[in-house]
């Protein structure tokens, strides 16, 4: 499991280049649903987020902050969405 999809791209490559095959021999899953891991060879099994809420919860809580010095820090939790594909080795491609 890596902390997001570019270091799981990154990662698939470096495998390969040492003679493992993902998923045969490594799974290799990314967290955050990049494009570009529909795109790799096998297709790259990610946890998809919520990018565009993440920036406006994000936004929120600064202006709060910033209204409110004093006031406590936020606590959000934003659905996420695993995507299962091919460098899990689960079989079956689903986007």
């Amino acid at each position: 499991m890596c902390a997001n999809d570019q270091t799981a791209l990154g990662v698939m490559d470096v495998l390969r280049t040492a003679g493992l095959r993902v998923p045969r021999d490594v799974v290799v899953t990314g967290f955050d649903g990049i494009p570009e891991g529909l795109m790799s060879a096998p297709t790259l099994t990610t946890v998809v987020q919520p990018m565009l809420e993440f920036g406006r919860a994000a936004v929120d809580a600064a202006l709060g902050r910033i209204d409110e010095p004093r006031r406590e820090g936020v606590v959000r939790t934003l659905p996420v969405r695993v995507v299962l594909r091919e460098s899990c080795g689960c079989g079956v491609a689903r986007t």
